[in-house]
Parts: structure tokens; C-alpha cells; sequence
């Protein structure tokens, strides 16, 4: 599992550095990834997050 959910953000938001320091040991399984998603309110319960972002200058917020 967590090659599925957690390396694609490697691929796709890490820069090279990154990428080279930790999709080799996360490949091969030396190190395992882990993703947390919480909020007040939610807990981990992703269907109760309200968290929205909003987009100011070309960035959300």
C-alpha cells in the first residue's frame, strides 16, 4: 500500500534531490512510507474533512 499512495507524490512534487535520497529505499522496501490525514473536528475520518482552500495570487490557500 504504501508505494501506492504515498510514492506518486514523490514522482510527481518531489525535485531530484528528493526523489534520489528516498524512492530507492522506499522502492526496495528498507524504508516504509506512511501518509497522515487529520483534521479538528474529523479526526482521521476523511469523509468528515471540511478543510476547503481558496486561491489568492495564484496560490491556494
Amino acid at each position: 500500500m504504501h508505494n501506492d499512495i504515498v510514492l506518486p507524490y514523490f514522482f510527481d512534487y518531489g525535485n531530484e534531490e528528493q526523489k534520489q535520497r528516498w524512492l530507492p529505499k522506499c522502492i526496495s522496501g528498507e524504508y516504509i512510507s506512511a501518509i497522515v490525514m487529520t483534521e479538528p473536528g474529523a479526526g482521521s475520518d476523511l469523509a468528515g474533512v471540511r478543510t476547503t482552500a481558496v486561491m489568492q495570487d495564484q496560490l491556494r490557500l
